[in-house]
């Protein structure tokens, strides 16, 4: 036998800022509409820590998770805290079969998402439940940004897409800056106790390096009804970027995020080490991959390996400035995925 009638949690409103009282209304409706009247229900309120994912507006996130991250996700799954009880109580249904909820946050709580959970019992002794999840946050909007590309020649074009959301990832309009900022690796400050002398012909301490962000350009933009925005810039000289975007939430919060690219060519501060940078993450067959080499030696031939479940082919590549960019046509014989590999003498 089916229960004679549902419980229904509603939040009062999608989500709340910390520090506000947050609500939601149980309502109790016979299965033939009329509401229940005078029925005791049962009340409890869970925090769950909750993260803002920007991966969860990417339309092709769950294909560009790699096998450690899907692990890392479920591990992370199994030992993330339960929640936290932060309220419980009972009440009774009033006229229109409705019970209100409230509980209290506090402005300086972390993300959250709050589980409000109502239990009834009807005729035949048996429980009927249900449950609402409100978010509780610490700002209004969220930002994630993409580019067209994610490796240029100097003085391309460069397309960014802002996006910005609100708690429960629904667009909303934003005003705010889209900021070009160049990324320069510079030494970091010496620790406070030098570290001892190399002995014996071993290594010394490797040098620290820090991250600093020069603005070149800057565009003001505006997200529409749908939360998009569309920057276009210019790219500059040789080096490692980032477009990042800036805005300010109603408590006058900062909300940043931003997208890192490169620019080919010779940069003072190139990483010292080999890197394969492929200009976008999906291609089809037919089309001219642009890859970003950036190689430790030069004057040198280096081994460029298509791979597979096997090597599908492979090809030498004479590697003349530590910073460049291979055009590579796609074909058939890659699908539905290859993996680029580079091994330089030296």
């Amino acid at each position: 036998r089916k229960p004679e009638f549902t419980v229904a949690v509603t939040p009062g409103k999608p989500s709340y800022k910390t520090g506000e009282e947050g609500k939601a209304t149980v309502r109790l409706a016979y299965t033939f509409g009329g509401p229940v009247v005078g029925a005791p229900v049962a009340w409890q309120v869970t925090r769950v820590p909750r993260d803002f994912a920007p991966s969860s507006v990417d339309d092709y996130s769950w294909y560009f998770q790699d096998a450690q991250s899907l692990a890392d996700a479920r591990r992370a799954a199994r030992t993330a805290p339960q929640g936290a009880v932060v309220a419980r109580g009972e009440g009774t249904t009033d006229a229109k079969g409705e019970l209100v909820v409230t509980f209290a946050t506090q402005e300086r709580d972390e993300d959250a998402e709050y589980v409000v959970s109502a239990v009834a019992t009807d005729v035949t002794r048996r429980p009927v439940a249900d449950e609402g999840r409100i978010p509780v946050v610490r700002r209004d909007h969220w930002a994630v940004v993409r580019t067209d590309k994610r490796v240029y020649r100097p003085q391309q074009e460069l397309r960014a897409t802002v996006t910005t959301v609100d708690a429960n990832q629904s667009p909303v309009g934003k005003a705010g800056d889209a900021i070009l900022v160049r990324v320069k690796r510079v030494p970091a400050p010496p620790l406070k106790r030098a570290a001892a002398p190399p002995q014996d012909g071993r290594p010394g301490v490797p040098v620290r390096l820090l991250e600093e962000e020069i603005e070149v350009a800057r565009v003001a933009a505006t997200t529409d009804e749908k939360g998009r925005a569309e920057v276009r810039m210019k790219t500059p000289g040789a080096g490692a970027y980032r477009v990042r975007w800036s805005s300010k939430d109603a408590r006058g919060a900062l909300v940043t995020a931003y997208a890192a690219f490169d620019v080919a060519g010779e940069a003072e501060d190139l990483a010292k080490d080999a890197r394969l940078v492929a200009a976008k993450e999906t291609y089809v067959e037919g089309e001219t991959a642009e890859v970003l080499l950036q190689s430790p030696v030069t004057k040198v031939k280096a081994l460029l390996t298509f791979e597979g479940e096997k090597v599908l082919d492979y090809r030498l590549v004479d590697v003349t400035d530590p910073s460049t960019i291979l055009d590579l046509p796609v074909t058939a014989a890659y699908a539905p995925n290859v993996v680029l590999k580079i091994a330089i003498p030296g």
